[in-house]
């Protein structure tokens, strides 16, 4: 019996901050996207990333959002050539 593993192929770097505005951290979500059709199959995937940034600033308090998003490797290229510091 195999199993299968799909490898992420598209990658969202996220930055929190405070209510005030004071930056914490950036961090990256790794997904796979995949479909018949590549638009629709991104629109869920970045549906499902907003929904659980919505959740996780209701129960902490902070402030979310994707400043960067796209295909991992070029997300990869922007990350090591800029001054993003994924914790």
């Amino acid at each position: 019996m195999a199993t299968r593993f799909n490898h992420p192929n598209y990658s969202f770097v996220i930055e929190t901050t405070t209510q005030m505005g004071t930056h914490l951290c950036y961090w990256r979500i790794d997904q796979f996207v995949s479909g018949a059709n590549q638009d629709e199959a991104l629109t869920r995937v970045e549906n499902q990333i907003a929904q659980h940034l919505r959740e996780f600033m209701r129960w902490s308090g902070l402030v979310c959002f994707v400043t960067l998003g796209g295909r991992k490797e070029v997300v990869d290229i922007i990350i090591r050539d800029s001054e993003y510091e994924i914790s």
